[in-house]
């Protein structure tokens, strides 16, 4: 009986060990997966930058305040919002629908 018992602590021991090796190796990854996701946003954050530079005149002159009254401006028209869903849509493989944020953007001029 006692060998039985001695076994199935060792048991015991070995499968706590392995779940204590199991938990450390899940917060590796999960920390592994943030990591990763924030170097992915700082890239397509860094690339989405480059990209608007290279459309302003002297981007160095201007200030954010300048930056985002102009994207307002541009963005607020009917136009813009219609591409704009146009292209989430196409992105999302999805037929672009009636009611979208193009037809609310003409309803609230």
């Amino acid at each position: 009986m006692t060998g039985n018992y001695e076994k199935t602590l060792q048991k015991l021991e070995l499968a706590e060990e392995k779940l204590k090796k199991a938990s450390q190796k899940k917060k590796d990854l999960e920390a592994e997966k943030k990591t990763l996701l924030e170097r992915a946003e700082t890239e397509r954050l860094s690339s989405r930058g480059m990209i608007l530079e290279s459309f302003l005149k002297e981007p160095l002159v201007l200030k954010n305040e300048d930056i985002t009254s102009l994207l307002g401006m541009m963005f607020r028209s009917s136009f813009s919002q219609k591409k704009l869903d146009e292209l989430i849509c196409k992105r999302k493989g999805i037929p672009l629908e009636e009611g979208s944020a193009s037809d609310k953007a003409e309803e609230s001029a």
